[in-house]
């Protein structure tokens, strides 16, 4: 079998011929999936997929039993025929397909189209250099902040690659989905995988628990889990359920139980958003911006709106930049506003409910809980004084009073900003106390530092188990 590893050097990614070869070699060996699998791999890096690769996905979906993606790589597969026995067995294929199965399609469907693959296996910075292991972040890439996957590649020792796991499972039956993930990790051994559930809507897509820990008992790799929303009941449920395919659960802006987690063996790892270094810092400029906020106000964060809503009836002007109102800052830009602040707002409430569950019920009847969200951090980190909602799980972190000063209701909030307003100084000191905190003991390094520091602690009881 074709040997294919993270890295020939420290953090380099086989090409796309690399995972083509290797499908090949599983093909050979009359393994379909595994082959399908590393063959929709190469096919979603490479520059433009060819007729034969395409011929060859659509016969392995077909297979699979994906109709749908199956008539689109022989529909591509035709129009990339380089001759005309070429044009007319790919057209056959495509038009067996449609009378096999009944299918209803338009002349426009039957026209050349792109697969809409994105690569399903990325390095998040390809160019960095010095990393001594490499990792492989099984994720939904969209569901995972900019913050997290920045930081990874600034503060941590890992070079680190991002899977799309539920994109290979909307191709592949989820049985077999999860059979390709444990041969990828045997196939590439990364020397750690770091694993986050999928976005809410496509948490049918997750990987089994049972895959986690047969990766991390079969395989000896580490299996860390990062986790925000554990402050709700279901996100804490899902967590609870997935300990046995886990080595460390790391908590993003919530607490969760070490007693729950020490009969698996299980790590508890109580952390931050950890933020890079590159957006987030304070250079000491003016700040002309009085009062800032970014982040959501629909739904039931309506409060939010309610709250900047009175401070403007106040006569104090508020920025505010959301993806609620159109107006959400791209993250090259969200230090710089920061920067802009003198204060930053933030509310530390978060709706217990999933997503999908908020239409159905009225902003007012949807139970909220606190938590510590990642404006806490950025917004201390770029130096301006953090407004903060009254709550207990802020104050693990930094202190109210003397790193940031809270509010209890809207008359309560427009009277701390008047205050800070007209005491530039007051608020300067608290700002740069905070600040300074922020340095010795929440950066992106420190939190990678002691992820890593876990890591190791799991490898050596490894080497000590008989």
């Amino acid at each position: 079998m074709t040997e294919v590893r993270l890295s020939t050097r420290p953090g380099e990614v086989p090409d796309w011929e690399a995972f083509h070869a290797l499908a090949a070699s599983y093909e050979d060996r009359e393994e379909p999936i595994l082959a399908f699998g590393y063959l929709l791999v190469a096919a979603s890096l490479m520059p433009e997929v060819d007729g034969a690769t395409a011929a060859r996905l659509g016969l392995f979906a077909f297979q699979t039993g994906n109709f749908d993606f199956a008539l689109r790589c022989f529909v591509l597969a035709a129009g990339k025929a380089t001759n005309a026995k070429e044009k007319r067995e790919r057209t056959n294929a495509v038009v067996n397909l449609v009378k096999k199965n009944g299918l209803s399609v338009t002349a426009a469907e039957l026209r050349p189209v792109k697969l809409d693959l994105p690569p399903l296996i990325e390095r998040i910075n390809p160019q960095e250099e010095g990393k001594s292991r490499t990792s492989l972040l099984v994720a939904h890439a969209a569901d995972l902040t900019e913050n997290v996957l920045m930081s990874i590649s600034e503060h941590s020792s890992q070079a680190c690659h991002v899977f799309r796991f539920s994109e290979i499972a909307r191709k592949i039956p989820m049985f077999n989905a999860d059979r390709f993930l444990l041969y990828l990790c045997r196939d590439l051994a990364p020397d750690l995988m770091l694993f986050r559930h999928a976005e809410l809507t496509l948490r049918a897509f997750d990987p089994r628990v049972e895959t986690l820990k047969a990766i991390k008992e079969q395989l000896g790799i580490p299996v860390v889990s990062l986790y925000y929303d554990l402050a709700k009941p279901s996100f804490e449920r899902l967590c609870r359920s997935y300990l046995p395919g886990l080595d460390i659960v790391v908590t993003l802006d919530s607490s969760f139980d070490t007693a729950v987690a020490e009969p698996h063996g299980v790590t508890v790892v109580t952390g931050w958003t950890p933020l890079p270094q590159s957006i987030y810092f304070d250079d000491g400029r003016k700040r002309p911006i009085e009062v800032g906020f970014v982040g959501r106000t629909s739904a039931h964060y309506q409060g939010r709106a309610r709250a900047i809503e009175g401070l403007r009836e106040a006569g104090i002007a508020v920025s505010v930049h959301s993806a609620d109102e159109g107006t959400r800052l791209p993250m090259a830009e969200m230090g710089e506003f920061l920067r802009s602040c003198k204060i930053v707002l933030n509310f530390s409430t978060t709706a217990v409910i999933s997503a999908w569950e908020l239409n159905e019920r009225k902003p007012g009847e949807v139970p909220l809980v606190n938590h510590v969200k990642g404006r806490v951090f950025e917004a201390i980190a770029c130096g301006a004084l953090l407004l903060e909602s009254r709550n207990t799980c802020t104050s693990a972190y930094f202190s109210p009073g003397e790193h940031y000063a809270e509010f209890s209701d809207l008359s309560d909030l427009v009277e701390k900003v008047r205050h800070f307003i007209a005491n530039e100084d007051q608020r300067s000191r608290i700002a740069h106390v905070a600040t300074k905190r922020f340095g010795e003991r929440y950066t992106g390094a420190q939190f990678w530092t002691e992820v890593e520091s876990c890591v190791e602690q799991v490898r050596a009881r490894a080497r000590r188990a008989p």
